[in-house]
């Protein structure tokens, strides 16, 4: 009996040696099995317990072992990513910038090129030549569609036309339509700058051709349209070739009617027909053969037989103003002359801070006005004071953006505030020479357009002619006729 129990206690410490053999056994293989596994998947089991030192040490190791390989290039991403972890910038740039020096010939390298972009996007200068280096590289690559587009913008910055218009249409090719219709108008844009306006105008109509159903500020597209065909009927006249910029002229108002442009290829048709109904308010200024004594009083005779310019509206709404301006005009041979009654209810709350010439006029009660005595329709002379006969005078030779301060004009300006009148007036003579033009014939015919900026009381912006919200807007301007 002792016997048969020794010998079953004997078999039970048997069978449990041989299951605690057999886990570590098993133990034992699953390792040796994990060992043999692919060196990727070992990899990505360990990855987690690695420390980044580690991590960086290994990748640098692979990426030197497997050059020119096609795991190589996610080796050297990662290896980047984990630089920009842990906040180093520059070693993740050199990191992608050898990828790239190194891995040239790899066609998949343009993932290497779209992180280093990314890591560069606030230096402008270095952002250039990497996309200047891709743009090279992959000249024609959908998946550098949104690098092309970018790389054309900085090209028409730099004022490099045909490289610019280049990458714009590759660009193209692999955009959205709204996309196709936005780098269009960028196209255009270049052409103008550069001053093929006959590029710009092939532009535009395949926008309203292609885009039609898309297009949403298709009235600015028209007015860019009647405008350059605006300029080429000017270029017409210039040359001497009436026939030719009538029949453009009425070209704009058949078919662009409703743009500014039209407008004034009317007033160009009425300049040389006045039986035509003119679509521009027009001032007509009398020839004095006795000059005024510029001193503010207006009470010269020239003044008492000038037309007055009166019903000056809001130059944003086009609504009467509640104090009103009258300006005239007279001219002799040698200058122009300007007098402005300003009507003002709140006479003792006019604002008055600007103290010399060119200063900051335009921030007080000030009366403005502006010549085109090109009738270019572009560059224009803009002349403002105030109340205390401060004034500031501006040039601008190429539109708007080209007015400065820098020009100083000849002329003369007085001003008086006259209590019981409830106004304040100026008078104002310009030497033509200053101007650098002569003196106008009988029926010579400017641009020409008066404002006025009230801040006593309450506020009121007011013009003789519309301006479309803003003042400097030469092909807005009324018809000023010297007879």
């Amino acid at each position: 009996m002792r016997e048969n129990l020794s010998i079953l206690i004997t078999l039970i410490v048997l069978i449990l040696c041989l299951i605690v053999i057999n886990n570590h056994l098993s133990k034992k293989i699953n390792f040796a099995l994990l060992i043999e596994t692919s060196q990727k998947e070992t990899e990505g089991y360990l990855r987690p317990y690695m420390s980044k030192r580690e991590q960086i040490k290994e990748l640098r190791e692979f990426i030197k072992k497997h050059p020119r390989t096609p795991e190589v290039i996610d080796k050297y991403i990662e290896l980047g990513k984990i630089f920009e972890q842990i906040k180093s910038g520059r070693h993740a740039y050199w990191t992608y910038k050898s990828a790239i020096k190194k891995e040239r010939d790899n066609p998949e390298i343009i993932k290497i090129y779209l992180l280093l972009i990314n890591s560069v996007k606030d230096k402008k200068s270095v952002l250039f030549k990497v996309y200047r280096d891709v743009s090279k590289r992959f000249p024609d690559d959908r998946r550098l569609a949104d690098v092309y587009n970018k790389y054309a913008k900085m090209l028409e910055e730099r004022k490099q036309k045909e490289e610019s218009l280049k990458f714009y249409k590759i660009a193209a090719k692999y955009a959205s339509r709204k996309e196709q219709l936005n780098i269009l108008k960028k196209s255009a844009k270049v052409y103008l700058g550069s001053g093929d306006n006959q590029k710009a105008l092939e532009v535009y109509n395949k926008i309203l051709k292609d885009f039609t159903d898309i297009v949403k500020d298709k009235a600015q597209i028209l007015e860019q349209i009647a405008l350059i065909d605006f300029h080429v009927a000017k270029s017409e006249e210039n040359l001497g070739r009436s026939i030719a910029a009538i029949k453009i002229y009425n070209d704009i108002i058949i078919k662009t009617p409703d743009t500014i442009w039209a407008k004034n290829a009317m007033g160009e048709l009425w300049i040389r027909d006045r039986s035509l109904k003119c679509p521009k308010r027009v001032y007509i200024a009398k020839r004095t053969s006795s000059p005024p004594k510029i001193d503010g009083y207006l009470s010269d005779t020239c003044w008492s037989k000038a037309q007055k310019a009166a019903d000056f509206i809001d130059y944003k709404d086009k609504t009467k103003v509640s104090q009103q301006t009258i300006a005239m005009v007279s001219y002799d041979d040698k200058n122009i002359y300007f007098g402005f009654i300003l009507y003002e209810e709140n006479l003792s709350k006019l604002l008055i801070k600007a103290k010399t010439r060119d200063g900051k006029v335009w921030s007080d009660d000030c009366m403005e006005f502006f010549i085109d005595p090109n009738r270019d329709y572009h560059s224009y002379y803009h002349f403002y004071m105030n109340p205390n006969g401060i004034f500031t005078d501006q040039y601008a030779p190429y539109g708007r953006k080209s007015c400065s301060s820098a020009w100083n004009g000849k002329w003369h300006a007085k001003t008086r505030i006259h209590k019981l009148k409830y106004c304040w007036t100026a008078e104002v003579s310009i030497d033509y020479a200053s101007l650098k033009i002569k003196s106008p014939v009988y029926n010579t015919v400017w641009g020409i357009n008066f404002n006025r900026a009230r801040r006593a009381g309450s506020i009121e912006v007011s013009s003789w002619t519309y301006t479309g919200k803003a003042f400097h807007t030469p092909e807005r301007f009324g018809y000023l006729v010297f007879k």
